[in-house]
């Protein structure tokens, strides 16, 4: 214990646990003498004793130095006139106020903390390559920059909170942010920032980068706004996050994020990216980090670019006024509530993910939305007015809604069983082929300008259990479903087709109604060897079903009903039973034959269509083959083609029905010609009576005895 002045011609040594302390709660001095520590030895100021180490002295090696040792109830207070510094490993000035009148040393490969209340305004700090801790309570001014401050490398870490006025510097060089915290003012370097959450800078400028990059996650907290005059870097999982719950801006700035790094806006707090910011590189922007327990908002007014991998952006609200960027083979997701009503959309070949909630006029795209190339898949659900569009150019539907107004452009579909398509036109096409079975649902209606491709495996669903339609567009399947589920009502319009080779009308995902499916388009059958099946729970035929280029059709249970306006007809095998109670069969691509490998009943407004071209069955005149039983009604139409005249009495089988015909035509159509018709158990026979109106030319035998016949015939009118 040291009382009164000291004055020391040599050196003190002091080792691991011993002690030097000056006491007795008053001024007093050390005029000269060298104190080496080592080992965290301890040179400590006790009670309210004011210690002052002369020039001429010096403190030196390991340990600690002011903290008070037995006495702590008063302040003690130590101010160094001499030199103290750091040259072995670690030494830590802890006074309770500590003034630097003298030097502060810290050599290469050491370490110097300056701790509680220290200034060292009329002092100086040497910095040689080691590395000074700022801890305690200090100023800028404490730090006497101008002259004070000299500094070869080294590291500053920064540990506490430093506040400056909005005019003040900090002009130390470069500085490590260790849970260290500064408020206002301006720092001139480079800040790199710890893996302390507590680290935090509150509307402060910083000319010169922010490094967050490192081994471990790293976070810096801003609040009250930033501006960055560099670039801040940040790498896998480190965070900035601006919190206050408040309005701020960051004002300028270049933020450039790898390896999912994060830029968060927590809380209510509404961040703006002025104008001159970019953020830039892989990860996310705007989502909540530490508290989101009210609403963020981000609005950009600068330039957020995908350049690197990912980026996305989650704010709660984010408002888009500056530009989104998305380069070549780069992906951008857009999340929660979002708009770019007033900014621009730049996909550069790249991938945009569109998820949350927006509207088209969010994508401004009579001047804002600026594509060459690339893919947008649509992640959310689009609800659209009657008179929008959606003008964006290709959409990939993944898992995605689009109700109401108009796509211009081509629909590609994903895998995913929750896309839909909801009363929508498009004017463009439906592509659903790709690798694995893809899907989309369809309700209340569907205007297609353009062809639908689906692949093996790939499904509409039409849903809703209600009355809808299908006004427009050409479905071409390849092993493919159109399906209606629940109770649905489907009707496909007159300018609908549907060909290749599938099943329509099915239930995929709801089978528990009665589906039911109104054809007024065409539903062809138009791949050799291949199948369409028609199997809804009821099938009606208001347009045509035809068979062409060897395809086949299979109906289910119900059968088809062939309505008014319905026609079925071409070439090959339908598998099932049709009940044409006020539409036309007509076998054949004039002419031709059907085989009906079910069976058949016409009601009296139906219609048999045959069509004789020549004597081959089901080659040059029509041929209806039922391999279960028919039961006839309604109207046989005959027609001659090609200038064929048959023989008088010449017979044409033009249909049979295995299991028996029942009943017969009611009605006749013969155009320009005259035919009487034969019944047999299992066949309908067509036998030539002459032209209408003409007289046929037989051969001369013939000619007489229908002389003698006529005459006989005329003398007993006469008679």
């Amino acid at each position: 214990k040291v009382s009164g002045d000291l004055e020391l011609n040599g050196t003190a040594s002091l080792d691991s646990s011993d002690r030097i302390t000056f006491d007795g709660n008053n001024a007093q001095s050390v005029t000269a003498g060298t104190f080496v520590l080592s080992n965290s030895a301890l040179f400590a100021v006790d009670g309210s004793t004011h210690l002052t180490l002369e020039n001429g002295v010096t403190i030196q090696g390991t340990g600690t130095v002011g903290l008070s040792l037995f006495n702590n109830s008063g302040t003690a207070q130590l101010t160094n006139r001499g030199l103290i510094k750091s040259d072995t490993s670690f030494l830590t000035i802890s006074s309770e106020v500590f003034n630097n009148e003298g030097t502060l040393q810290i050599d290469s490969g050491n370490t110097m903390t300056l701790q509680d209340d220290w200034s060292s305004q009329n002092g100086n700090i040497v910095l040689n390559e080691g590395t000074l801790n700022l801890q305690g309570s200090f100023g800028v001014v404490d730090l006497n920059q101008d002259s004070g401050f000299q500094r070869s490398g080294g590291t500053v870490n920064l540990q506490t909170s430093l506040t400056m006025a909005s005019n003040e510097n900090l002009s130390i060089g470069d500085v490590v942010v260790s849970g260290g915290q500064i408020t206002g003012g301006t720092v001139n370097g480079n800040l790199t920032i710890s893996n302390s959450t507590d680290n935090r800078l509150t509307d402060v400028t910083v000319n010169g980068n922010m490094d967050l990059a490192g081994s471990s996650s790293r976070t810096l907290k801003v609040s009250n706004g930033l501006e960055l005059n560099g670039t801040a870097s940040l790498d896998s999982s480190d965070r900035i996050t601006f919190d206050g719950n408040n309005a701020q801006s960051v004002t300028a700035g270049t933020f450039v994020l790898s390896n999912s790094a994060l830029f968060a806006v927590d809380g209510s707090t509404h961040l703006t990216l002025e104008n001159g910011v970019t953020i830039q590189g892989t990860g996310t922007v705007g989502l909540s980090l530490f508290d989101n327990s009210g609403t963020a908002q981000l609005t950009n007014r600068g330039l957020i670019k995908s350049d690197t991998s990912f980026l996305t952006i989650s704010s709660e609200v984010f408002s888009n006024e500056g530009t989104l960027q998305i380069d070549s083979g780069k992906t951008m997701t857009l999340q929660d509530n979002w708009s770019s009503q007033n900014g621009n959309i730049v996909l550069n070949g790249g991938t945009l993910n569109l998820q949350g909630s927006f509207g088209v006029v969010d994508l401004n795209q009579d001047s804002g939305f600026q594509r060459s190339g690339g893919t947008v898949n649509l992640q959310t659900s689009l609800a659209m007015a009657s008179n929008e569009n959606l003008t964006i150019g290709d959409v990939v539907v993944s898992g995605g809604q689009i109700s109401g107004g108009a796509v211009d452009g081509n629909l590609i579909f994903s895998t995913s069983s929750a896309n839909r398509l909801d009363n929508l036109i498009v004017n463009g096409n439906l592509d659903l082929t790709g690798s694995s079975s893809r899907t989309t649902k369809v309700s209340n209606g569907l205007h297609l300008n353009g062809i639908a491709n689906l692949d093996t495996s790939d499904r509409i669903a039409f849903d809703g259990n209600n009355s809808q339609s299908v006004t427009a567009g050409t479905f071409v399947l390849n092993g493919s479903q159109l399906a209606v589920d629940g109770s649905t009502n489907l009707t496909f319009g007159s300018a609908v087709t549907v060909q290749g080779t599938g099943t329509v009308g099915a239930s995929i995902f709801d089978n528990t109604g009665t589906g039911v499916l109104i054809n007024q388009g065409l539903i062809v059958s138009n791949v050799s060897n291949g199948t369409i099946t028609i199997n809804p729970e009821q099938f009606t035929n208001q347009g045509i079903v035809k068979l062409n280029n060897g395809g086949r059709i299979t109906l289910g249970s119900a059968g088809l009903l062939n309505d008014t306006g319905g026609l079925v007809q071409g070439i090959g095998t339908i598998n099932g039973n049709i009940n044409n109670s006020q539409g036309i069969i007509n076998p054949g691509n004039s002419p031709g034959q059907i085989t009906l490998n079910g069976d058949f009943t016409q009601g009296n407004a139906g219609t048999l269509s045959i069509e004789i071209a020549g004597i081959t069955q089901g080659v040059t005149f029509d041929y209806f083959e039922v391999l279960g039983d028919a039961s006839l009604d309604g109207i046989l139409q005959v027609e001659l083609l090609d200038d064929f005249l048959p023989l008088v009495d010449q017979q044409f089988v033009i249909m049979t029905a295995e299991d028996g015909i029942f009943g017969e035509f009611s009605e006749f159509n013969f155009i320009n010609s005259s035919w009487t018709v034969t019944y047999t158990a299992n066949e309908v026979i067509l036998n030539f009576q002459g032209l209408s109106g003409v007289i046929p030319e037989p051969g001369s035998i013939v000619l007489l005895l229908i002389a003698f016949f006529g005459f006989s015939f005329f003398r007993n009118r006469v008679g």
